[in-house]
Formats: structure tokens, sequence, C-alpha cells
């Protein structure tokens, strides 16, 4: 896993052990593997939805922070939304779904969209007190 430079997801991750962390980093190469690693984790530590909510912050804030083009981002994104159920708060930077606003489309406005998603539910997964 790479080092995240958000303080709020290595808070979370954090509060794994080191076997846990362990067993998360093996898995990535296995998608099933992983995702039902997630699952399992759900249960140990808080309420379901919040937890859900978390993994798709630092699943998110991860895919942001590489070294790649907006546009490959996207497509990540993308591609983790079926992971992560269609997460309805998810949509407004989906490259393949209607735009919200029809006057406001492109890669930007959707990456832009992403970096104010991540503002927003730091503060609000914050608020919660995780």
């Amino acid at each position: 896993m790479h080092i995240l430079n958000d303080s709020f997801a290595q808070e979370f991750l954090l509060k794994l052990d080191d076997e846990q962390l362990f067993e998360l980093n093996e898995s990535q190469a296995d998608l099933d593997k992983f995702i039902n690693l997630l699952k399992d984790l759900n249960d140990k530590l808080y309420d379901e939805q919040v937890v859900s909510d978390i993994w798709a912050y630092i699943v998110l804030a991860e895919i942001v922070g590489e070294k790649s083009s907006e546009r490959e981002k996207l497509d990540v994104i993308a591609e983790m939304w079926a992971v992560f159920s269609y997460r309805n708060d998810w949509k407004e930077f989906i490259n393949y779904m209607p735009a919200a606003d029809p006057l406001e489309t492109g890669i930007n406005v959707l990456y832009r969209n992403v970096l104010m998603y991540l503002e927003k539910e730091k503060g609000r997964l914050q608020s919660l007190k995780v």
C-alpha cells in the first residue's frame, strides 16, 4: 500500500494491528480477497456504514495521490465505484455518468468534484470522531 499523505487516512490505518495491515497489503493483488478482508475489518471495527465510508475515502485519497493523469485516476475511480456498490455520493465524479450540470463537463470538472468530495468527506468523518 502506498504511504498516504492524508493524516486522517493514516490515523485510521494506525488503528489496525500489524497482522491486519500485512493482510491488507498482501491482498491488493487479488481484488476479491482484498474486498473480503475489508468486509472482515468492517465487522471488527466501527459501524459498518462508517467503516465503508472511511475505506471509500482512503481508496479515493490513495488514487488521487497517484502519479498519473487526471483521466487515468478517474478511470480507476470508476472501476472502484463497483467495488463500493455504486455509492450514490460518487456519481458526480464518475466519468461515464451524465453530468449533473450539462454546462459543466470534462475531466477538469470531474476531477475537481473528486477533490471537493474528499475535502467534504474528510470533515464529515473527522466530526464523527472515528
